[in-house]
């Protein structure tokens, strides 16, 4: 029988962003089980199914959701409102990076089989 060998360190990603205000250093680090289920739970209520396929609803703070759990500077969490303050295309970016350091990037097919 195979081994399933799995490390108890949070996956963590580096980030950097910079601007004519200067830079800013930040970390994207994998969420722990109940952040997880926070933002799962959350993202339900956006979200409903028809035709057999999962639509979402609302993209009201999506992005910021997901980053509020995940994306720390200097060890806290970034608050939701300087997360909606960044460029449409940073949080899109962060917010691509954070669904797959987290598992949660499934595509249509996964989503359908499970």
């Amino acid at each position: 029988m195979e081994m399933l060998e799995l490390s108890l360190d949070r996956n963590e990603l580096p980030v950097k962003l910079s601007g004519k205000t200067g830079t800013k250093n930040y970390v994207l680090r994998e969420m722990d089980g109940n952040q997880r289920d926070a933002y799962l739970s959350e993202m339900q209520k956006h979200m409903e199914l028809q035709d057999g396929k999962v639509i979402v609803t609302n993209y009201k703070g999506l992005h910021a959701m997901l980053l509020s759990l995940c994306l720390y500077e200097k060890d806290e969490l970034v608050p939701v409102d300087v997360i909606q303050s960044l460029p449409s295309t940073a949080q899109g970016k962060l917010f691509e990076k954070a669904q797959i350091l987290n598992g949660l990037n499934l595509n249509e097919a996964q989503v359908k089989n499970d």
